[in-house]
């Protein structure tokens, strides 16, 4: 053995896995929604907005009735009307994916083509049962898992990006809801002039294509790498052809 081979480097973890990612950027896109919800609640109760938050607004604090009944309110707006809207939102727009007759070029078409090696879940399944294979059934099964808990994660992101999008909206047209003052966004927009508008339509058309590809997945087919029954179902093509 080499004595003079120097010691391995010390390496810092890899990197967070997509799911830890969503996960944070979730917690992220929640705290805005608190703070974009907060902020309404102060300026309906106070005239001011979050950012003018001193030792005045204390006695909001101390009224333990305003604080239990604007955690509910926040309660229910996120376990319940946000989702409900969400999903609402996202089975009228398939609806309007699949009756609209789109133009081609906005039209997304899915890569069917069988990747070198790989096969569909459904085919894999078959085979280990055919086989009665326990290894190939965990390998489907962990696959599965492993794309619920990713549709899961992607659905999730979108229902807080909508949240964002949907408190934001209200708190730049706090105005139409007859609340005095300015709100967080309000102030923001007018310190920013024309770059603030710049900036949240900027915003809005990367939080529509994100809730988008989140809710109305188009990329290719979902596969599975087993070279063994690739070769299998080629070589029967082949015969049959």
């Amino acid at each position: 053995m080499d004595t003079n081979t120097p010691p391995p480097k010390p390496s810092l973890p890899a990197g967070l896995s997509l799911i830890e990612k969503a996960q944070e950027l979730r917690w992220t896109l929640q705290l805005s929604v608190g703070v974009l919800f907060a902020d309404l609640v102060l300026v309906h109760y106070t005239g001011q907005n979050i950012s003018h938050w001193s030792t005045s607004a204390d006695q909001l604090l101390s009224n333990s009735g305003f604080l239990v009944t604007s955690l509910l309110m926040f309660g229910v707006l996120m376990s319940i009307v946000m989702p409900l809207s969400a999903e609402l939102c996202r089975q009228i727009g398939w609806q309007l994916i699949i009756h609209v007759p789109w133009p081609d070029w906005m039209r997304t078409t899915r890569d069917y083509q069988r990747p070198s090696g790989k096969v569909y879940p459904d085919e894999l399944h078959r085979h280990a049962l055919e086989k009665s294979d326990k290894l190939l059934l965990d390998i489907y099964t962990m696959h599965n898992q492993k794309q619920a808990e990713g549709n899961a994660a992607k659905l999730a992101t979108a229902q807080a990006i909508f949240s964002v999008v949907v408190l934001s909206a209200a708190n730049y047209f706090a105005d139409c809801f007859g609340m005095q003052g300015a709100t967080l966004l309000q102030s923001a927009a007018t310190t920013l002039g024309e770059y603030g508008e710049l900036i949240g339509t900027v915003g809005g058309l990367f939080a529509f294509a994100a809730v988008k590809a989140a809710w109305y997945p188009a990329g290719s087919s979902d596969w599975i790498y087993y070279p063994p029954l690739y070769r299998e179902i080629m070589e029967e093509r082949k015969k049959n052809h």
